[in-house]
């Protein structure tokens, strides 16, 4: 039963698909065999003549030859200990011989594993036909330069520099919503609006000094300051309204400052003018008289030239500028600053870009 055609089909052996050489070997009788010899040592006649019988009577026919040939060998030993061991051997035999014709190893292998066991197994030292390697010249998507953030309203100045950054930020912020000089002061002092209205409170941008809104334009005898003096180019709207460059200012304050330039003075404790730290006197720059504004919002009027030198293309005097330029350093925008932008957004429909993005300054080498 063991080499009947039944029990190869159940030991996994596919004689369809052993080569000629491995279906000899089939048919040589085991008294002919040794343990582990090869189809190479048959002679060409043995091969012809085997692969004869093979034609004619088919592969499963040889194999029934071949146990009867063993049975019979087996049964002129004589005994029961013979047969036992000559059993043994041809079952040895057959086991290395079917190995070597289906291309297992000589020697170290496990009999008691099938050597189809992985049939079907992909190969893992061999990589799918289709597996390319990847062009490193071509960059992944991730590497291309990202479109600008559409949520920037300053996305399209990337890269620009002197007038023509000057020019974009002007189409940028022209066109804004104007109104009357007596509707952007209500916007300012919470008599419509509350622009400038702080926990309840009004404060002066040259001097400090709180008042609490009453409802009117001029609360606790403050007006507003023009920063960009109104007979230098502030006279008519849009210009005088624009409240990108009005603050609320205690009213002997926005006297003293007058039209007087921005600057540092020399004047020491014998100013003309000096209140909560802005100070009016002479120049430390060779200028005439100017205004000193206290360090916490020089910053805050120096962006606010800035913005309206760009938005109605007005020049500013080099020495004045350079003092705005270093106030524009050391008072860099604060909380409070970028809120009153928003708050100004809200009515007018643009911004200060000076106030959101700083580095415009420095980008532009003469205002």
């Amino acid at each position: 039963g063991r080499y009947a055609p039944g029990g190869v089909r159940a030991a996994g052996i596919r004689m369809k698909g052993l080569s000629p050489e491995a279906r000899w070997i089939i048919l040589r009788p085991p008294a002919e065999r040794q343990p582990g010899a090869r189809v190479v040592g048959a002679t060409v006649q043995e091969r012809e003549a085997g692969m004869s019988w093979v034609r004619r009577g088919g592969v499963w026919w040889c194999v029934l030859l071949m146990w009867a040939v063993a049975a019979c060998g087996d049964s002129s030993t004589g005994g029961s200990g013979g047969e036992s061991n000559n059993a043994a051997e041809s079952d040895a035999d057959l086991t290395d011989f079917f190995r070597d014709a289906s291309g297992g190893d000589d020697a170290g292998d496990d009999p008691s594993t099938p050597d189809d066991a992985d049939d079907g197994e992909p190969d893992a030292a061999e990589e799918p036909d289709d597996a390319e390697e990847p062009d490193a010249s071509v960059e992944p998507d991730a590497a291309e330069e990202p479109d600008a953030d559409s949520n920037d309203p300053w996305s399209s100045t990337h890269g620009l520099e002197g007038g023509a950054l000057k020019n974009e930020l002007r189409d940028l912020i022209a066109g804004h919503r104007s109104y009357s000089y007596a509707e952007a002061r209500d916007f300012m002092y919470g008599v419509s609006g509350s622009i400038d209205v702080r926990n309840g409170m009004i404060e002066c941008v040259y001097t400090g000094r709180m008042v609490a809104p009453d409802g009117s334009r001029t609360p606790g005898n403050f007006n507003t300051e023009h920063s960009w003096p109104k007979n230098e180019g502030a006279q008519q709207p849009p210009q005088e309204s624009d409240i990108h460059h009005l603050f609320p200012s205690d009213a002997a304050a926005n006297n003293a400052r007058a039209s007087f330039e921005f600057g540092e003075v020399t004047c020491g404790n014998r100013c003309d003018w000096a209140v909560g730290g802005s100070r009016l006197g002479p120049s430390a720059d060779g200028r005439d008289t100017v205004f000193e504004v206290r360090e916490v919002r020089r910053g805050d009027i120096a962006r606010a030239h800035f913005y309206f030198s760009v938005r109605y293309s007005l020049p500013i005097g080099s020495q004045e500028e350079a003092v705005l330029r270093a106030w524009h350093a050391a008072d860099p925008p604060d909380d409070l600053e970028s809120s009153r932008n928003d708050r100004i957004e809200t009515y007018q429909r643009n911004r200060n870009p000076f106030i959101d993005r700083p580095d415009f300054v420095e980008r532009i080498t003469d205002f």
